[in-house]
């Protein structure tokens, strides 16, 4: 059996699936409508080969545990509309192995009936980077989360620290080394008024990442506040309460 850190690492830079060289997609099918019928929702197939990014999602590979799938309410970023069709409908019963992916656009892509995990999510992968054109995550594998899912603050995209105007340019690099070398365990990024900023990982919950960013960012700036839980940009919004 592979494990649940392993289906994670082409989306993260590692070279654990060969990205981009699999003409082979399986039953890969994406949220987007269909070319055919683009009012009615229906998933697309992918057939074409995938020219998928190797970097991804930073914090993506804390897991803490395999953590159950129980209802598609805890899938983040996707509309009603998605959640309904894909992870309900198709992704939920579909026949093992099988993967879940999301893009920044909050699209999902998902395969079923793979040989293995690792198959599984090395063709999702390469679908929705094909046709999104941007790197995905993989955020589910058969029936578990594989990637922290913050429950205490709503999940709004992919957290990238290149560009983010919420921490000072010359943050920007020291978060990415922090938050690269958290294997296990929750992590969280937390920005002040100065854009200086307080990054925990290895935490062991989701509290935990919380107090501890804030913590650490109280210590040389002020009006801190999270940003990042795991690999998702989280809303501004009071700790614990939904935006």
């Amino acid at each position: 059996m592979e494990t649940m850190e392993s289906v994670l690492s082409c989306g993260n830079g590692a070279s654990k699936f060969p990205c981009g060289n699999s003409p082979q997609f399986g039953d890969s099918f994406s949220s987007l409508p269909s070319r055919a019928s683009p009012k009615n929702g229906s998933p697309r197939r992918i057939k074409r080969r995938a020219a998928l990014a190797e970097d991804c999602c930073l914090g993506a590979a804390s897991v803490v545990e395999a953590i159950p799938l129980p209802n598609s309410k805890e899938v983040p970023l996707v509309s009603e509309d998605t959640r309904s069709r894909v992870v309900e409908k198709n992704y939920a019963p579909g026949r093992k192995s099988k993967a879940l992916a999301l893009s920044p656009r909050a699209h999902a892509f998902w395969n079923r009936g793979s040989p293995t995990q690792d198959e599984a999510a090395r063709r999702v992968l390469e679908a929705c980077g094909e046709s999104e054109g941007v790197p995905c995550m993989i955020v589910a594998v058969d029936d578990v989360f594989v990637v922290p899912i913050p429950t205490m603050m709503k999940a709004v995209g992919f957290f990238q620290t290149v560009g983010n105007a919420l921490i000072a340019p010359g943050s920007r690099d020291g978060v990415a080394r922090r938050l690269a070398i958290g294997t296990s365990g929750w992590s969280a990024v937390a920005t002040g008024a100065n854009g200086l900023t307080g990054v925990v990982s290895h935490a062991g919950s989701e509290q935990d990442a919380i107090q501890g960013a804030l913590a650490d960012c109280s210590g040389h700036d002020h009006g801190c506040r999270i940003i990042a839980i795991g690999p998702f940009s989280v809303a501004a919004s009071e700790v614990g309460k939904a935006p």
